[in-house]
């Protein structure tokens, strides 16, 4: 695995926040259509599986039947995420694999396909658990444990989960019945695991969050999304609730806007109702975070009809019909708001992308 830094500088052209992130971790990226078929299940398990823990692989389905594996992680000071998607497989821990000294807790969030998953303690081979489940669960296993897990041998095409290893002690700390969670699975329509999905949807895709400038201060919002799941202690929950849950309310309005703002009449209300919460409380997250729900839904209605402006497939295209697909209902409302936001009419500021690009 190795090293890997990433430093950019990004004006927020949705929330009108300057970020600068800075961001360091290490990322690993493997696919196993780089290798040949036949040693396709040995390399995915000497570089991707055994960066976890140490385990015994096998393909699941027939042997004429293509391996696919494709995984993404990135490991943290602490914690480490990863996306797997591929075809089925049976990923056994044995009690010699145990010596390895890996006693993580591992959360588990299952998308695509269906898994069972068996926990067996390491005293006296009795089982502490297991479950079988089809996608959309979270499941909490712990790699202190002997265990066997069948993934995705039901999906009809490659399955995909996420998973995100942190270390026994530092779970055990916030959660301190961990071990009694242990193939406790909660359902993906729980709000808190769909942030915690959202969140990770978003970063792989490059997507920042403001607020979220440090590899410190994502993994601290990884912990903390996992820890209210869970159920943390009641000291642990209120610092988890003040740092996590504001992020994840925070990226869930910023996305609700993004995906809605072409609606003319979309309100505060609106996405308060949406998340089930108050309008009030929609306002205060984005106040802390410098910037007013109409300030936001005016920056992104903005961004977008600059983005088009500039396109060269939009030139003939008049302003007016512009402003109006980027949500606004008022043409002079736009013209102001745009050169108050540009210092320049949107006509000047087309003008200005068509010569650059030219």
């Amino acid at each position: 695995m190795t090293a890997y830094t990433h430093t950019n500088t990004n004006t927020s052209a949705i929330a009108g926040i300057r970020q600068e992130p800075r961001h360091a971790f290490q990322r690993f990226h493997f696919c196993t259509d780089q290798h040949p078929q036949s040693q396709r299940i040995d390399i995915w398990k000497d570089q991707v599986i055994n960066e976890y823990s140490k385990h015994e692989v096998s393909c699941i389905v027939g042997s004429d039947t293509r391996f696919f594996q494709r995984a993404t992680s990135f490991a943290f000071d602490r914690i480490k995420f990863a996306r797997f998607e591929g075809s089925p497989v049976r990923v056994v821990r044995n009690r010699g694999h145990l010596t390895d000294g890996n006693d993580d807790f591992v959360f588990r969030i299952n998308r695509v396909g269906s898994m069972h998953v068996t926990n067996v303690t390491p005293m006296g081979g009795k089982t502490s658990g297991e479950i079988s489940a089809t996608h959309l669960v979270a499941v909490l296993a712990s790699n202190g444990c002997a265990s066997e897990a069948d993934y995705w041998h039901q999906s009809p095409g490659l399955g995909s989960c996420y998973s995100i290893a942190i270390p026994r002690s530092m779970l055990l700390s916030a959660v301190p019945d961990a071990d009694d969670r242990l193939l406790g699975f909660n359902r993906m329509a729980e709000p808190l695991t769909q942030a915690l999905v959202r969140f990770f949807d978003d970063f792989l895709a490059g997507k920042l969050t403001p607020g979220l400038a440090t590899a410190e201060e994502i993994e601290a919002h990884i912990f903390d999304l996992v820890c209210l799941i869970l159920g943390p202690t009641r000291d642990a929950k209120a610092l988890a609730t003040r740092r996590g849950l504001r992020q994840a309310r925070l990226a869930s309005i910023l996305g609700l806007v993004r995906h809605c703002f072409l609606h003319a009449e979309l309100r505060a209300s609106n996405v308060a109702w949406h998340l089930g919460t108050t309008e009030r409380y929609v306002q205060k997250i984005l106040e802390e975070n410098g910037t007013t729900f109409r300030e936001l839904l005016l920056a992104t209605r903005l961004a977008h009809a600059a983005e088009k402006l500039a396109h060269p497939s939009m030139r003939s295209v008049p302003i007016s019909e512009i402003s109006e697909q980027s949500g606004f209902n008022d043409a002079a409302y736009f013209s102001r708001a745009f050169k108050q936001r540009y210092e320049q009419s949107a006509r000047e500021y087309r003008g200005h992308m068509q010569t650059i690009a030219a």
